[in-house]
């Protein structure tokens, strides 16, 4: 049995005063997201599990490696991302 990962990418960033969602933000070509799934795979992870919000959900789906992804449908913080993801984990 491998080790799983969980990415919390439902928050919206608006701090950050980029246009999409912060997980999107390009860092050396490609989005931040886009960056932890590839390292969380190359690092031999088994599964790689996110947790979305309602506006990001189509976008993150196009992320290649992403076993399952969760909605967080209430933007309530870290506690909140976990326990809607608490359905995709054993």
């Amino acid at each position: 049995m491998g080790t799983n990962v969980l990415i919390l990418a439902g928050g919206n960033g608006s701090r950050m005063n980029f246009p999409k969602n912060k997980v999107f933000m390009p860092l050396c070509g490609k989005g931040i997201l886009n960056h932890i799934v590839d390292n969380a795979f190359s690092a031999g992870f088994c599964d790689i599990f996110v947790v979305a919000n309602k506006n990001n959900f189509k976008s993150i789906k196009k992320i290649k490696n992403i076993k399952k992804i969760a909605v967080q449908q209430v933007l309530n913080g870290t506690g909140g991302a976990v326990c809607a993801a608490l359905n995709l984990l054993d």
